[in-house]
C-alpha cells in the first residue's frame, strides 16, 4: 500500500515528538555574581550546547481552565489520529494572508 503524505507527516510528527519528548529533562541552576552555576547529572555528549529559559513555575489556570485546556488537547490529538490534521505551512500561509 502505498503511503500517502498524511502518513509521513503522521509518522514524522510521532517520531519527532517522541524524541523531544524523550530528551526533555529539568536543569537546574542558580545565579551567583551574576554567572549561571550549575552542577547537574546529565547524560548530554560532552560540549552539548543548551538553550536556557527561565521557568514560571506554572501557570495561573484555575481547575475549570485547565479542565477545558485538556479537553481542546485531547480534542486535537483526536483530530490528528483521525487524519484531520493539517501540513503546519499551509496554516501559516493562510494566516499570512
Amino acid at each position: 500500500m502505498k503511503q500517502t503524505i498524511r502518513d509521513r507527516f503522521s509518522d514524522a510528527t510521532q517520531r519527532v515528538s517522541c524524541a523531544i519528548v524523550s530528551n526533555m529533562f529539568p536543569i537546574r541552576a542558580r545565579v551567583k555574581n551574576g554567572r549561571l552555576l550549575c552542577d547537574e547529572q546529565t547524560g548530554l555528549s560532552e560540549g552539548t550546547v543548551l538553550d536556557l529559559v527561565v521557568d514560571d513555575e506554572g501557570d495561573d489556570l484555575d481547575e475549570a481552565e485547565r479542565a477545558a485546556l485538556n479537553q481542546s488537547i485531547s480534542q486535537a490529538r483526536a483530530s490528528l489520529a483521525g487524519g484531520r490534521g493539517r501540513p503546519i505551512g499551509d496554516l501559516i500561509s493562510e494566516l499570512k494572508r
